[in-house]
C-alpha cells in the first residue's frame, strides 16, 4: 500500500528566487514565509529552520544549528562579519503561542494586510523581529562588517526559553564572546534594558477520595491546597509593601501569584489530588528562587505531617464525628434487621494502629514527596 502525503508546510525557497529590492517590501515577503510555518510549542521547527538557512546560504552564509535531544527541533547561531572579534547578537524565537479555541477571521498562518498592518500568528511575537533581521542581512553582507552581527534564532521560548539554554551554552564555549544582545521581543518600540527574575513551582497534593456522603473518612486535597493558596497571597501582600523608590520597573516590587490550580473529579467525591502553581518575579537576581523556596520550607513546616508526636495529633484530627458514629450504627441496625451485613466503612478503631504513621498513610496523605506520599514538588521551571 502506497500512502501519499499531503505537505503541510511550505516549500523552501528557491535561490533563484528575486527578493525584493526595497527593504519594506523584502521585510513583509520573509514575514509571509515565516508565519506560513506552523511553529507553535508542540510541533517541530526544522521546516521553518531549514528555510532560513537556504535563505542565508544564497549571500554565502551558513548557520551553526543546535538541535535538541528530540531531533525535532533547533536554533540557529550565524555568524556575519569576522569571527575573531566580539560582537552584537541579534536574538529572537521562532514558536509561536497556540491558536486553537480563537475567533480568527482568516487562517492565523497566512499573513493579511488590512487597514496599514499585518496580521498573523507570530507577526509581533516575534517573527516580525526574525523577518526585519533577515531582511537587513544583504546589507549586513555588502557593508563588510568590522564588528561582527551573530543571529540567534531559538525555539520554545515562549514555554520557559526553553531553546536559547543550549545554544548559550555553545556559545560560552566559544574563543570570542559577543559584547552584548538585543532581544526584539515587543515592547511598544520602547527600550527596556531590564528583565525580572521568575522562579515557578508546582505543588501537588495528594488526599484520600471518598463519596461525598462519609467526606470524614476522606481527605479534601484541596482544602490545603488552600492553605498553601492562602500562604501565597499573605506573601505577595507583604512584597507588594515593599516598594523601591528607585526602580525602573512600572511594578516597582517583586510580585507572587498562584496561576493554576487543577484538582477534584466529580460534585460528590472528596478531591485526592490538588496541583497548585505558583511563581515569584523578583527584582534582585536570585529573589525570585529565595521566595518560592521560603513557601517550600513552610508548606513543609505547616502542611506535610511530620513523625512523632505529630501522629498523635493527626489521629486527634481524624477522630470520628459522634454523629456520623450515630448514624453508622442505625445503618448497621436497619442491615442486620433485613438479613444483610452491613458494608464495612468504619475507619480503624483508636489505640488500634498498627505502626507508627498508619494514619498518616490512611488519612493525611499531603506530605512533600520524598519517602513518603503526600505533597509533590515538581522541579521548578523557568
Amino acid at each position: 500500500m502506497v500512502w501519499f502525503l499531503q505537505a503541510t508546510q511550505p516549500p523552501f525557497p528557491d535561490k533563484t528566487e528575486t527578493m525584493p529590492s526595497s527593504r519594506p517590501d523584502r521585510i513583509r515577503k520573509l514575514l509571509a514565509d515565516l508565519v506560513s510555518f506552523d511553529t507553535v510549542s508542540d510541533r517541530t521547527n526544522l521546516p521553518l529552520i531549514a528555510h532560513i538557512e537556504s535563505y542565508l546560504a544564497a549571500f554565502g552564509l551558513k548557520g551553526e544549528r543546535i538541535v535538541d535531544e528530540t531531533g525535532e527541533k533547533a536554533s540557529l547561531w550565524v555568524t556575519i562579519g569576522p569571527e575573531d572579534r566580539p560582537g552584537f547578537v541579534l536574538s529572537g524565537h521562532t514558536d509561536v503561542v497556540p491558536v486553537v479555541g480563537q475567533d480568527w477571521s482568516h487562517d492565523p498562518f497566512k499573513l493579511v494586510e488590512r487597514d496599514g498592518k499585518l496580521y498573523g500568528r507570530g507577526t509581533t511575537d516575534m517573527k516580525g523581529y526574525v523577518a526585519v533581521c533577515l531582511a537587513m542581512v544583504p546589507e549586513m553582507v555588502e557593508a563588510r562588517l568590522k564588528t561582527p552581527i551573530h543571529l540567534a534564532i531559538s525555539y520554545d521560548e515562549e514555554i520557559g526559553c526553553v531553546g536559547v539554554r543550549p545554544m548559550l551554552h555553545e556559545v560560552a564555549k566559544k574563543r570570542v564572546r559577543p559584547l552584548g544582545a538585543f532581544i526584539g521581543e515587543p515592547t511598544q518600540m520602547q527600550v527596556i534594558i531590564g528583565h525580572k527574575g521568575k522562579h515557578g513551582v508546582r505543588a501537588t497534593f495528594h488526599g484520600l477520595a471518598r463519596h461525598s456522603s462519609i467526606a470524614p473518612d476522606g481527605v479534601n486535597a484541596i482544602e490545603y491546597a488552600a492553605e498553601l493558596i492562602v500562604e501565597i497571597r499573605r506573601r505577595a501582600v507583604a512584597l507588594a509593601a515593599v516598594r523601591s523608590t528607585d526602580s525602573l520597573y512600572d511594578v516597582p516590587h517583586s510580585t507572587l501569584l498562584t496561576s493554576i490550580v487543577h484538582g477534584g473529579a466529580a460534585l460528590n467525591i472528596v478531591p485526592d489530588t490538588c496541583t497548585v502553581d505558583f511563581e515569584c518575579r523578583g527584582i534582585g537576581i536570585t529573589e525570585s528562587k529565595e521566595v518560592t523556596d521560603a513557601i517550600v520550607a513552610w508548606a513543609k513546616a505547616e502542611i506535610e505531617p511530620g513523625d512523632g508526636g505529630e501522629t498523635s495529633r493527626l489521629r486527634h484530627r481524624f477522630r470520628g464525628d459522634p454523629r456520623l458514629s450515630r448514624a453508622r450504627h442505625r445503618r448497621r441496625r436497619r442491615h442486620r434487621h433485613a438479613g444483610q451485613e452491613p458494608r464495612r466503612t468504619q475507619r480503624p478503631r483508636q489505640g488500634r494502629v498498627r505502626h507508627r504513621g498508619e494514619l498518616v498513610r490512611r488519612h493525611r496523605r499531603h506530605s512533600l514527596r520524598g519517602d513518603r506520599p503526600g505533597l509533590d514538588r515538581t522541579s521548578a521551571y523557568a
